[in-house]
């Protein structure tokens, strides 16, 4: 919604140490930069395990374009959006890439982010109640009714979903999809940070896929578009590559005009 790059590494390949949580099974430690290179940078200082990265070569890589965002969010395509999506698998299809349709596994895990959220900050709701704000409060207070019975639970199914997402890119390299299906709103109209349910996001924190959006297109407004391009755990590299590789021929976008 900034015109810039960000990348959500595989769950876990960064180290969230010292980072206060708000559910330690969807969080993630990632970067946000104007480039995809530069991100690679970043991501370079930030985890020993892929220090150096270097702008790999992507050859003709498998992608699944997932075409049916009701799937993944709770909005559709519009013409706009799907205009643009169409031009994005044709920018693919050009530097080398195979795109068919593809899906992933969706499930609803419950309440995790409420019940872990709760489990960590309730030592320090009463005496620093004043600290949140009234949504977050009410969000991490509705986490004390959720057993730790029904928390397990809620994460072995994560975990097993996880499982089938990995095993779905047996036969693809690769998914994309829209990042956002709508014009970024202003600020009054975004009083609610959970409110965003027309962004295709939170399916790729919930399996721990490496997902990377990138600036592709705008909207009539003059918004910027994003698209989203992710792989099965620890194809941070071949995710990095090929976002490279479509950002250089589509260019970084522009900064919108506040």
């Amino acid at each position: 919604m900034c015109g810039v790059s960000g990348f959500k590494p595989t769950y876990g390949l960064i180290d969230a140490g010292g980072v206060m949580p708000l559910a330690r099974t969807y969080d993630h430690i990632g970067t946000i930069c104007r480039s995809v290179a530069d991100l690679r940078l970043m991501l370079g200082a930030m985890a020993p395990e892929i220090r150096g990265f270097p702008a790999a070569q992507i050859g003709r890589p498998r992608i699944g374009a997932l075409v049916e965002p009701l799937l993944y969010c709770d909005a559709n395509y519009s013409a706009e959006v799907g205009a643009a999506f169409d031009e994005a698998t044709r920018v693919a299809t050009k530097i080398g890439a195979r795109v068919s349709n593809a899906k992933l596994p969706t499930f609803d895990a419950g309440r995790i982010i409420e019940a872990e959220a709760f489990r960590y900050h309730a030592p320090v709701l009463a005496p620093s109640a004043v600290l949140f704000d009234r949504r977050t409060l009410a969000l991490i207070m509705s986490g004390s009714s959720v057993s730790d019975a029904e928390l397990a639970a809620q994460q072995e199914l994560t975990a097993h979903k996880r499982a089938l997402a990995a095993a779905a890119f047996e036969a693809i390299d690769l998914v994309i999809v829209p990042t956002v299906l709508r014009s970024p709103p202003t600020i009054r109209e975004s009083e609610d940070p959970f409110d965003l349910t027309d962004v295709c996001t939170f399916l790729f924190n919930q399996l721990g896929l490496p997902a990377i959006t990138a600036p592709f297109g705008e909207f009539a407004d003059g918004m910027p578009m994003g698209l989203t391009i992710a792989g099965p755990p620890h194809a941070d590299a071949t995710v990095l590559a090929f976002a490279e590789a479509f950002q250089n021929e589509v260019g970084r976008g522009r900064r919108p005009v506040l």
